[in-house]
């Protein structure tokens, strides 16, 4: 896989609760920008 979108729908959504999930001991906010490929992932 070369691009995250390439997922399917339910499988993103596994991951992002998954990661609100082991964010729930931090004290930062945790916020979803959206799915987006890999050029905008360095920014």
């Amino acid at each position: 896989m070369e691009d995250i979108r390439e997922l399917p729908e339910r499988a993103r959504e596994e991951l992002e609760e998954f990661l609100r999930a082991t964010n729930v001991e931090e004290s930062k906010a945790l916020k979803f920008l959206g799915w987006r490929g890999p050029r905008h992932a360095g920014k």
